[in-house]
């Protein structure tokens, strides 16, 4: 009996253990039911293992994605598809606005384009773009936005343009020399300041052919004017110089750590055995919804230091002055006209012949009648530009005509395209296919051939 003594004291402390486990448990119980509770509260529902898990899954998958914008989809600065990759085809230019940016491939593409050209932020010249006048060559600059640049560039090495001047008599003997000046989304002043830029660098023309109008009426509105930005400052200036406040850059920098860190804290809590405990998921969310409020609040930091940003010369330009009686596209126009004003007086200083064409679109109503195909593929009766163009081509005609009756060459081709049946439109914007440049190939042709205002 003396021996079995010590089981009893075992015995007691057997039961000791098994009524902590038991009270362990209960109060494991207790809490958990506490947190489902909590979470049931939080949820406005009954809180349930696949509804948690769905949320977690959500907020890992989605959290370290939403970037500076959290979950707010609908920003503002939501990067519109006009917008999207000018920092990676384009490079930011002190007096030009922005150039193109040479594609990697560009020498497999075309050994005989010249790295001169390229590094002056026109990569597709087959000539340098600075040379010294020679009697055995003439020198024409194209400049404009995207169609001129076709223009300048389309079928090399079997260049259009360059081969109907050298077939005109008064250049028989030279040796043509077409420069493209031009690229897309160029829109005025830039084809000024582009001639003005390649002059002061000591660059020879004996030819400008300006030929634009459709970027100067659409682009400022749709693009400029809609994000808060002066309509004469270059396409998508607000996505091409960034957000240089170091305080917006910081709260956006606060916001993605912020949200990463969420996007972590979610994958660990969706761990075993976390995801099956109610306080675990009690935890998580309590956690995650802090971390959700620091964000929106440096989020509203964004936006506020944004909102101060649109206002800045920088970002925005100045403030713009719409025409008489708000007209918008007076105010356009008039600047276009003023440009090409401008343009004359510094080609003639410099003994250059200047001519103005005003290139043709198929939004122009009555311009073409277009080809099943074309209206299939180039025409979108939803695009902005039936609008745009609709009201501002009627505008740019008769400004032509006070270039014209002033003393420029001015020449109207919006109609150049009224009796032709074949498709020349290849896209829902303003571009052409080869028969459509060849057409305005034709016409410059015909009117350089004359000299300036027809005088030889």
């Amino acid at each position: 009996m003396i021996a079995g003594r010590p089981d009893a004291p075992r015995r007691h402390r057997g039961k000791r253990l098994v009524f902590a486990g038991l009270t362990l448990i209960l109060v494991m119980f207790v809490i958990e039911g506490l947190s489902w509770l909590t979470l049931s509260a939080l949820m406005g529902r009954a809180a349930g293992w696949s509804a948690i898990a769905a949320r977690r899954s959500a907020v890992a998958r989605d959290a370290g994605r939403a970037g500076w914008t959290g979950e707010d989809t609908g920003s503002s600065e939501e990067v519109p598809p006009w917008a999207v990759g000018v920092r990676e085809t384009n490079i930011l230019h002190p007096y030009l606005g922005f150039v193109v940016r040479t594609p990697p491939d560009l020498t497999s593409v075309a050994q005989r384009y010249r790295p001169e050209a390229a590094d002056l932020g026109f990569p597709y010249n087959l000539h340098p773009l600075v040379d010294l006048p020679s009697p055995e060559r003439l020198i024409v600059a194209v400049v404009g936005g995207s169609v001129a640049q076709q223009v300048a560039c389309h079928g090399r090495p079997d260049p259009l343009l360059d081969a109907a001047l050298e077939s005109l008599p008064r250049f028989r003997g030279r040796d043509v020399w077409v420069l493209n000046l031009a690229a897309g989304g160029y829109k005025q002043p830039q084809q000024l300041m582009v001639v003005t830029y390649l002059l002061s660098l000591g660059a020879h023309f004996d030819v400008v052919v300006n030929l634009d109008g459709f970027n100067e009426v659409t682009l400022p509105i749709r693009e400029n004017l809609a994000t808060g930005v002066n309509p004469f400052f270059p396409r998508a200036w607000r996505y091409r110089v960034g957000n240089d406040s170091r305080a917006e850059l910081d709260a956006r920098g606060a916001v993605v750590f912020i949200d990463e860190l969420r996007a972590r804290w979610a994958s660990a809590a969706s761990r075993q055995p976390w995801r099956s405990s109610f306080t675990a998921s009690l935890v998580w969310w309590l956690v995650d919804r802090r971390l959700h409020s620091e964000a929106n609040l440096r989020q509203a930091e964004v936006l506020s230091e944004e909102g101060h940003n649109q206002l800045s010369l920088e970002r925005s330009g100045p403030s713009f002055v719409a025409g008489s009686n708000g007209d918008v596209f007076e105010a356009l126009v008039g600047y276009w006209k003023r440009c090409s004003e401008d343009l004359e007086l510094l080609t003639r200083a410099h003994g250059i012949e200047y001519y103005h064409f005003l290139q043709p679109n198929q939004y122009d109503p009555g311009s073409k009648r277009l080809t099943a195909e074309e209206r299939r593929l180039a025409y979108d009766p939803s695009s902005d530009f039936v609008e745009l163009v609709a009201a501002g081509y009627p505008r740019l005609r008769a400004a032509g005509v006070d270039l014209a009756e002033s003393g420029i060459t001015f020449v109207d081709l919006s109609g150049e395209f009224t009796n032709v049946e074949d498709t020349v439109f290849i896209d829902t914007c303003c571009h052409l296919n080869r028969r459509g440049i060849e057409l305005v190939v034709q016409s410059i042709a015909d009117t350089v051939s004359g000299g300036p205002n027809g005088r030889r």
